[in-house]
């Protein structure tokens, strides 16, 4: 069964009973209001809480990091763009992930064009050794988002996750 189908029927099994208890009683109509309608099964189902981006640029050590990856990317150098981004991080030390990086990144280009700008759009400290950026790409036709999640075991940050991807729906809700 789809995880998305069985959270769904999960929220909805236990929405269904907590809709019941918490439906408002039909309000007596007068001439001046409507009656309020009863909260609907979606009402309940959780959703997460929005927050403003923070969009100063992570510290300077990865910024120019990133930015070098995106020029290389601009240049359309895909592989040497990665190889050099990725060394020293655990996800430059497995090949099987770099091809995989190297050739999605080649399926969007493909798809979206050409890399015409880049810019930060969230930054976020999680305690003092996990730092997350979050950058947009513009390309012809579509942005792409780009998530960078660094650590600090000493005084270094240190890749340990790179996710990208074309959806923007959950920052228009």
């Amino acid at each position: 069964m789809n995880l998305r189908l069985l959270f769904l029927s999960l929220s909805l099994a236990v929405a269904g009973p907590l809709a019941a208890q918490t439906a408002l009683p039909p309000a007596e109509p007068d001439s001046k209001q409507d009656a309020t309608p009863a909260p609907k099964i979606h009402d309940f189902v959780p959703r997460p809480i929005p927050r403003e981006p923070h969009t100063v640029p992570p510290p300077a050590e990865i910024a120019d990091s990133i930015g070098a990856f995106f020029k290389g990317l601009e240049q359309n150098e895909v592989r040497k763009s990665y190889t050099t981004f990725l060394t020293g991080s655990r996800l430059g030390n497995r090949e099987e992930d770099v091809n995989t990086f190297v050739d999605r990144t080649q399926q969007a280009l493909a798809i979206y064009g050409k890399i015409n700008d880049f810019e930060v759009y969230d930054t976020r400290q999680i305690g003092s050794r996990i730092l997350v950026t979050t950058y947009f790409t513009a390309l012809t036709v579509a942005p792409i988002r780009w998530r960078f999640v660094y650590y600090k075991p000493d005084q270094k940050w240190i890749l340990i996750n790179l996710v990208f991807d074309d959806s923007m729906q959950d920052l228009l809700e």
